[in-house]
């Protein structure tokens, strides 16, 4: 039987979808390009369909950038695809899907070091999910609602692939009686569904039984509408806009000519209100309460062109830069976003260096994922149109520790 997402799932995901929004991130064209290639294993007999996609986390969309066919030893390669470096890696992923009739396979490939040289695909058996949507007032089926797969995980990664926008043709729309079916679906231990409606909130479903019909309720949702200001006072034309709750709640949107935008599926919560746009960030509108049902006019969102936080990171006992693991970044808050949620990010280079632009302000920045080493925080004040730089040197856990003759670490 499906459940609503455990929190801290959900709290990966909205993680997920604020990094998105990192100021600096580039939603035009990858300024590099790379060449992929990699070996599918146990196809059936028969052509096996390679797509490699683009998921574009600025722009919440998931677009096709190459697609051929694997020759007949498995093989496949393309040539000079879009690709990104560095810091750009904070709001993009890449994602190959294998396909043939009842098998697919797949794959996410995300950072500086994904090993694109040697993708390794392995076929497998697809599945199908089929289920009803219900109002979760009335108990009625809803028609015309939307349910694609989110998140897909293992058995040993909680969160071994994830969408921000529907990867055809994995999504679908409800019937008159709120039946739905997916098809064609990579057999994931856990596969977690996100569904919602004009009406009706977005709302996550985690379906760990996947032989059992998905039965989801989704509560009404409400609307912000609003519009977005560049630096001079001027519309701020098709640019992103997102809403984070309090709670679970999250929305987005694009605003249209008139920088105008309208944000629909909001769960009832407390919502902050942001944008981005390449070169700028945001001063972000806080504290707007939205009810079931309810539409919420919200003040303009200021886009600003800000400052920037610099840093490199060093190992305190050997003076060392800090060489980063997977995940490591560096977060912040501060005006784009308000407190609480939705917190902007950015890589830790594998120099150890990180670059943040920030609005004019008291900003408050912090490590994550440092791997055992200390995770220092501070408030960084930062002038608009200028530099800030920072410095931190990371304490290593005892285990790294270099030991003295005697054999114990030194402190």
């Amino acid at each position: 039987m499906p459940k609503l997402a455990a929190p801290w799932l959900v709290a990966s995901f909205l993680a997920h979808l604020a990094l998105a929004q990192a100021p600096g991130a580039s939603s035009g064209p990858a300024q590099v390009t790379a060449d992929l290639r990699g070996t599918i294993a146990d196809a059936a007999p028969g052509r096996v369909r390679v797509t490699v996609w683009h998921d574009d986390m600025y722009k919440h969309a998931v677009e096709p950038i190459a697609e051929g066919f694997a020759a007949a030893d498995g093989t496949f390669t393309f040539r000079a695809v879009p690709w990104f470096r560095g810091h750009s890696w904070g709001s993009h992923a890449v994602v190959v899907v294998a396909r043939q009739p009842g098998r697919v396979a797949v794959r996410t490939l995300r950072g500086d070091d994904a090993p694109i040289a040697a993708i390794a695909l392995a076929m497998q058996p697809t599945i199908e999910l089929r289920g009803t949507l219900r109002c979760a007032d009335t108990g009625k089926p809803l028609a015309n609602a939307w349910i694609w797969p989110s998140t897909f995980a293992t058995a040993d990664q909680p969160y071994a692939m994830w969408l921000t926008s529907p990867l055809l043709p994995w999504h679908a729309t409800t019937d008159a009686e709120g039946r739905f079916l997916l098809r064609e679906l990579p057999p994931m231990a856990r596969i977690q569904l996100l569904a919602g409606g004009r009406d009706h909130a977005r709302t996550w479903v985690e379906v760990d039984e996947l032989q059992k019909p998905v039965e989801a309720t989704l509560p009404r949702g409400g609307r912000i509408t609003g519009s977005v200001r560049m630096p001079d006072g001027s519309p701020a034309v098709r640019v992103p806009v997102m809403a984070c709750g309090n709670g679970i709640g999250y929305g987005h949107a694009q605003t249209d000519e008139h920088g105008r935008f309208e944000m629909s599926s909001l769960a009832p919560d407390v919502y902050k209100v942001f944008a981005t746009a390449d070169e700028l960030t945001t001063i972000a509108v806080t504290h707007i309460e939205v009810g079931a049902g309810e539409e919420v006019a919200a003040k303009p969102v200021q886009m600003v062109v800000g400052g920037f936080i610099t840093g490199r990171l060093l190992d305190a006992v050997t003076g060392q830069p800090f060489v980063p693991g997977p995940g490591c970044d560096v977060a912040m808050y501060g005006p784009a976003r308000g407190d609480g949620g939705a917190c902007e990010c950015t890589p830790v280079l594998p120099d150890g260096t990180f670059r943040i632009r920030a609005p004019a302000g008291d900003n408050r920045i912090y490590l994550r994922g440092a791997g055992g080493y200390s995770e220092p925080s501070e408030v960084v004040l930062v002038e608009e149109g200028k530099e800030t730089t920072v410095e931190w040197r990371l304490q290593p856990p005892p285990s790294k520790r270099a030991k003295p003759a005697g054999g114990q670490p030194q402190r």
